[in-house]
This record gives C-alpha cells, structure tokens and sequence, in this order.
C-alpha cells in the first residue's frame, strides 16, 4: 500500500530506492523545510498492512519533527560556515577589532588588536574592559569609551574616533554602538588602526616645510635689510660689501633646483635607461671636481676594476648620484686625505661606493641621513648651512627609481662609506 502528503510518486520512488524489497505495504511522507524536498521518511511492511488514522497522523507528527531537525541541520551548518568565513577575516585583517557584550566585557577581540593592545584574547575574553585594558598605555580611555555606561559629552560623544597610544605605537581607534532589529544596544565595536607611520609622515612634513621655509627666509632677510641701506649708503666700498652679502640668492637658486630636481626624479620623469660604464663616469667625476678637492684638502682616488662590467641606469641621474655623494664628502670631511671612489659587482648588483677619512657620524644620525633637509645634530651651525639638506635625498631618490639602495656605514673618528647598489640589469 503506497500513501504520500505533498510529494510527487518519482521523489518517493527516489529516495526509497535504497529499500530492501519486497515490500508489501508503505507509507511515506516527503521532508520539506522551507518549501524544498530534502527527503522521505517512510514506513514499511513486508506483510501486507493497513496504516489506520491514529497511526497516519503519528507518522505525520514525526516527519514534522524530522523537517524541523533537517532545517535546524542546514541553519547550523550555513551558520558554522558563516562564522568561520568572519573568523578568517577577523584574523587576516590588520586593523584591530575588540567587541563588548551589554555587560561591557570584551565578547571577541581578534589577533591584530591583540598584538596592538599586549593582551591574549583568550584572557581577555569574558573579562570587563576597563580591566583587562588597565595599564596599557593610554588604552584607559578606549575602554572608557567602549563602556556603555560611559556618559557622552558634546565634545566626547560615545561613538566617533580617539587617538591612543600602546606598546609605542599609535592607533584612530573608530568606536560604534551595535544595535539589534529593536534598537536594543548590544555593545560596542572598536576598529583599531596604526597611524604610526601616516604620524611620522605627517611628521617629516612639518620639518619639511620648517626646513625650506628657514632656508628660503634667511636668505631673503638679507637681502631685504642689505637692500634697505643701499640707497643711504655713500660709501661705495661697502655698497660692494652689501652686494657681495646679498649673494645668497645664489644658496637659494640651488635650493629651489635641488626641489625640482628632486620632484622630478621621484615622479619618474624623463628617465631613460641605458648602459653606463661605471669606471669611465667615476673618472669623469673625479675630473671635473679635481679642483674643488684640492681646495678642500682632499685627494680623489678611483679604485675600479679594468673588467667591470656596464651597468643599465639613466647616465645623468647616476651621475647626478654619485657627484652628491662625492659633494657631501667634500664638505663634511675636508683636510682629511683620500676620497675613494669605488665600484664592483656584489652577486646581482653593482655597488657604487664614496669612502672618507672624516670624524664620522653618530648612530643616531644614521638612520636619518636620506631624509629631505635632515642634518646631523652632531653638526656645527657653520657645517648646517653648507648645503641644502637635500643631496642624499635625491641620492635615495635615483637609488628608488633604478631598484636599488643606499646604505651608510660609519663610526666616530674613523670615516664614513656612502653605498650605491643598483641592479646590473633592469626590469
């Protein structure tokens, strides 16, 4: 005997054609959660049987039983899916997220707040947030404010941004309220991101505008005041001295070509490639700043190798390169002796480098010495005002824009080695 409820007779045939025959009755009825057939829960007999009304309706109570366990299956495995998609996003994610249950304790914080705050998240987990973030830098105020019974002020309202420092970093930590469907607060949410580097940038700005608005001004008040007394001036030997004074506009010519040359370089322009024969450009640039060593007591020497091969960069902005480096030795290190220009292939790579015999720089100084208008604190004020700040900028710059590096190796009393590496061959 056949019987279904709301299922076609191929379905049934379908999913009983696992059954061990014969049989000799059956009753069957289709499972559809939601409206989709997901199977047949059937009873049968090998004797013939009759399937009364107390016994149809009992098989009718346990298939809706069973349509409510296979939905219950399929929600519980769509939302195990769901939950370990987020998991793998939360832990591949580099900004930090800590969550807060209505109690204010931490429900979730994933990896990268962990590294940025210095806790566990599974000690933290469960924990108030105001305690498991005590101590920790200025991270007292994040937890103030992912507390829900801290009270906003209008110029501290409970949702927005607050800068924190912890573990020497820095984070905009972006706090939010989470509500259910009704409006009901759930707790809070903290999206940490590292500022660090964007501050430092923010930074070197501030010094750049600081560095090139002293260096463009001085030279202007000059001018300005030594200008102002030449009409009153009738002394014709000092009306010379103001002139010859007034010369800083030959420091401010180079200052603001070093800018453009600079821009232009970093923005890639006009460069092109070709193959340069290294020992011939050093030779060439020991030439032509001969007479400028000698008047710095200084004594140009080349060290190259007779079989070193070309190497593929822009001819000019590698010259422009390697005669900065030479420059800089030159003001900072003169009466000191040898110069030595030197070139050789490292593995893959040719390795330019511009060696002194001067007092050296200070390892604090080191780590600074590409940066735009950066002069070492060791300086004198006389040493400051030499240059522009910017010639080992426009170094790193080439070194940049051919793939290559720049690195400095020096220690007090025994010299410095300025290093140029670029590719022997370019992408």
């Amino acid at each position: 005997m056949l019987g279904g409820q709301n299922g076609t007779a191929a379905e049934i045939e379908e999913a009983l054609s696992i059954s061990p025959s014969p049989v000799a009755a059956l009753f069957a009825l289709p499972l559809r959660p939601a409206g989709e057939f997901q199977g047949v829960l059937y009873l049968a007999y090998r004797q013939p049987h009759y399937f009364g009304s107390d016994e149809r309706n009992l098989l009718r109570t346990l298939a809706g039983q069973a349509t409510v366990l296979v939905q219950n299956a399929h929600l519980f495995v769509a939302a195990e899916g769901g939950r370990r998609r987020l998991a793998a996003i939360l832990a591949s994610t580099t900004n930090g997220i800590l969550v807060t249950d209505q109690t204010d304790r931490i429900l979730l914080i994933n990896p990268a707040a962990e590294r940025a705050l210095g806790v566990r998240g599974k000690d933290a987990a469960g924990q108030p947030v105001v305690e498991a973030l005590s101590g920790i830098g200025r991270a007292d105020r994040l937890a103030q404010r992912l507390s829900l019974g801290h009270s906003a002020t209008k110029n501290d309202a409970a949702d927005g941004k607050i800068e924190l420092e912890a573990n020497g970093r820095a984070f905009l930590a972006s706090i939010s309220t989470v509500y259910n469907h009704d409006g009901q607060t759930m707790g809070r949410v903290a999206v940490l991101q590292d500022v660090t580097d964007i501050k430092e940038l923010d930074r070197m700005k501030s010094d750049f505008v600081a560095g090139i608005s002293h260096d463009l001004l001085s030279p202007l008040t000059y001018m300005h005041n030594y200008a102002a007394m030449l009409p009153i001036e009738d002394d014709p030997t000092l009306e010379k001295e103001y002139v010859e004074i007034m010369a800083g506009i030959d420091r401010m010519t180079r200052l603001v070509n070093d800018l453009l040359e600079l821009a232009r370089i970093e923005a890639g322009l006009h460069l092109q490639f070709d193959r340069v024969q290294v020992d011939k450009l050093l030779r060439e640039i020991a030439m032509e700043y001969a007479s400028p060593a000698k008047a710095a007591g200084v004594n140009l020497v080349v060290d190259v190798a007779d079989d070193l091969p070309p190497a593929v960069a822009d001819p000019a902005q590698l010259r422009r390169a390697i005669t900065n480096l030479v420059t800089n030795g030159l003001k900072h290190a003169p009466n000191t002796g040898p110069l030595t220009m030197r070139a050789q292939t490292v593995n893959s790579e040719m390795v330019i480098s511009i060696r002194d015999r001067g007092p050296g720089i200070a390892a604090v100084d080191q780590t600074h010495l590409f940066e735009k208008f950066y002069r070492g604190e060791g300086m004198s004020t006389i040493e400051r005002a030499k240059g522009s700040g910017l010639g080992l900028a426009i170094v790193k710059s080439v070194a940049d824009h051919h793939n290559g590096r720049v690195w400095c190796e020096s220690h007090p009393n025994e010299g410095s080695i300025f290093y140029l590496a670029i590719p022997l061959k370019q992408k």
